[in-house]
């Protein structure tokens, strides 16, 4: 699977995010919620951008 840029980039956003709540807060479950979201978007078989101009 290709995975496009802007997707990639916005699921690392998303992965870092998780990094700083495991780090500076210990909120496992924001930490959960923010690496699931990463994981969705990296198995995206669509740009994220072209889904979100579609809704």
């Amino acid at each position: 699977m290709v995975v496009l840029p802007l997707t990639r980039e916005t699921a690392q956003l998303l992965e870092r995010v998780a990094a700083v709540f495991r780090v500076k807060e210990g909120d496992t479950f924001r930490v959960k919620a923010y690496s699931n979201a990463a994981a969705a978007i990296d198995c995206l078989s669509e740009p994220i951008d072209e889904l979100w101009r579609q809704e």
